[in-house]
């Protein structure tokens, strides 16, 4: 599991690595090592992490070994465009757990480097079925504004005050 973890965030922090050019293996070497210490101190705060979260988010101790996650998608929308689609939304889970799982149809392209430790890493994301007052949920919330979000203030986006969202408690949910 830690192999897992560590070399899905390393493929995602280092996306553009197979598009480099052979000649650059050395510098992809030294860059490789310095992610895999990065990776190794951040997978152990993510151990630490999930050791203090309540069963709710991370159900620990359920039959099948598999880490469910409930995710939050919180829509916030200036205009129909922006207002994605419920179903847009539940094919994005899909693809992450197909990810997480490693289902997904590329991963026989895994490069050669993380074949040894590429897994599933048994961790599955689903849509909350129930809001942070017990309320039956589907997950996903909208939020229509006027204010628009550019580089430099996305976090307000994460805010009601703002003109976006509040996250529901990130001891019990994934907000995206």
């Amino acid at each position: 599991m830690k192999n897992t973890i560590i070399v899905i965030l390393l493929a995602i922090s280092t996306g553009n690595l197979c598009a480099q050019p052979r000649c650059a293996n050395e510098f992809n070497a030294k860059k490789n090592k310095a992610q895999k210490v990065k990776m190794e101190a951040f997978y152990k705060r993510v151990q630490e992490y999930s050791k203090q979260q309540p069963k709710t988010m991370l159900m620990m101790n359920n039959p099948t070994g598999i880490i469910f996650i409930p995710v939050v998608v919180h829509v916030v929308h200036n205009g129909a465009a922006q207002n994605i689609s419920d179903q847009q939304i539940c094919s994005q889970i899909d693809v992450l757990n197909e990810d997480f799982g490693r289902f997904n149809a590329d991963a026989s392209a895994t490069p050669l480097e993380f074949q040894g430790s590429a897994a599933n890493t048994a961790i599955q994301f689903y849509l909350a079925t129930t809001d942070p007052s017990g309320n039956p949920s589907n997950g996903i919330t909208r939020t229509s504004t006027t204010s628009t979000f550019n580089i430099g203030n996305y976090d307000k986006v994460k805010s009601t005050t703002t003109g976006g969202a509040n996250p529901w408690n990130t001891q019990n949910y994934l907000n995206i």
